[in-house]
């Protein structure tokens, strides 16, 4: 059996990378210690949550008594979707969480590293939630530890997803990622004090199509926000700091384009629970349908299935999830739209049918004065 992890324990010792100590204004400034290394232990009681990589379902959970060989994926999966690669979370109290990904019935290796008991400080490992590969650890990534007292500090994880900080005196501390935009409050004792950060990885909106059918002819300014964030990675016409055009009642813009095309990496909180499943020997017929019902028309439909419909190709069952856009980017258009319609989905592609919840019916999307639509995907690379 092939023995997989998702970073193959090093000889290196773990230690805090970049610490710098920010101007304080405090008489008694704090000066935090590097943190003290894993401790060699056995762990006893480990739960394994073993995750499918393809539905993001916990698939099974296993108990093991201590560190030792375990094969993964024989056990009583409950998953409607063929498990395939997958990635376990194995825990321990006192032990620092690891991460490993394997195909089902590998064996991996478990043996996990012991959280010192001195420090008098925070310590944990620092995960991203990625919806389509997989969880990672958050190796090389930079935190920015703030003190009751105002005093901050960078800390770098490890290859591992690992960081330390000791030497803190009790109080809430708040530790916070720049990219993607995360925040995390942790209230300190006396001595060490363990926590896993979990941020979910950016992910790339991929080809929002935005026409503008305003009452007459009219000069439109809009400008894209990422609250996670994110970057605008390509736009036609060019994006730079806002889209500044001249948008006719029948949709042309700048009398040249049919609509404004971006492409964004955002991170935001995300549906997996309500949505759609399409049959892909009917895929074009079905996306119609369902693009009809969610409030598109005509050649906003159109422009959907010529672009997406060559990209998703050839699958058996693709599940569509709706999301809510404004999490994802936010459009300040003026002047202000009297109406506006934005659809983000996110795309999977299974390997057989599932159950999946269909989303509360919403009211019929009415197209009065100056309307603005949107549409974009989250899913299969174009």
């Amino acid at each position: 059996m092939r023995v997989s992890t998702i970073l193959m324990r090093g000889l290196m010792a773990f230690a805090v990378l970049g610490l710098v100590t920010a101007c304080s204004n405090s008489k008694n400034p704090i000066e935090p210690t590097e943190f003290p290394d894993p401790v060699e232990a056995v762990a006893t009681d480990i739960v394994l949550s073993v995750y499918s990589v393809a539905s993001g379902d916990l698939v099974e959970t296993v108990i093991l008594e201590t560190e030792a060989p375990v094969q993964i994926g024989v056990g009583d999966f409950h998953a409607p979707i063929l498990p395939g690669m997958m990635y376990i979370y194995a825990e321990a109290a006192g032990f620092y969480t690891e991460l490993y990904y394997c195909d089902s019935g590998d064996v991996i290796d478990v043996d996990l590293d012991g959280v010192p008991a001195g420090g008098h400080g925070i310590t944990g490992t620092v995960f991203g939630c990625d919806i389509f590969n997989g969880d990672i650890v958050g190796a090389d990534a930079t935190l920015i530890v703030l003190a009751p007292s105002g005093e901050s500090w960078e800390v770098r994880t490890d290859f591992q997803g690992r960081f330390g900080l000791g030497g803190l005196p009790a109080g809430r501390y708040e530790i916070s990622m720049t990219y993607p935009d995360t925040f995390f409050v942790i209230d300190h004792g006396s001595f060490t004090d363990y926590r896993d950060l979990t941020f979910r990885a950016m992910e790339v909106v991929r080809a929002p199509y935005l026409y503008l059918y305003p009452s007459e002819a009219t000069d439109v300014t809009i400008k894209i926000g990422v609250p996670s964030g994110g970057n605008i990675i390509d736009s036609e016409p060019p994006y730079n700091s806002g889209w500044s055009v001249r948008a006719e009642p029948n949709g042309l813009i700048d009398g040249t384009y049919p609509y404004l095309f971006y492409e964004a990496e955002v991170s935001f909180e995300y549906n997996l629970r309500y949505g759609w499943l399409l049959d892909g020997s009917d895929l074009e017929n079905e996306w119609r349908c369902l693009l009809t019902d969610c409030g598109l028309v005509g050649r906003e439909i159109d422009d959907f299935v010529e672009f997406w419909i060559p990209v998703i190709g050839a699958v058996s069952w693709l599940a569509v999830y709706p999301q809510d856009a404004s999490a994802a980017t936010t459009l300040d258009i003026s002047p202000a739209p009297d109406r506006m319609l934005r659809v983000l989905f996110i795309l999977k592609e299974l390997a057989k049918p599932v159950a999946i919840e269909p989303p509360r019916p919403t009211p019929p999307f009415e197209r009065e004065g100056f309307t603005v639509v949107e549409w974009g995907v989250l899913g299969l690379p174009n």
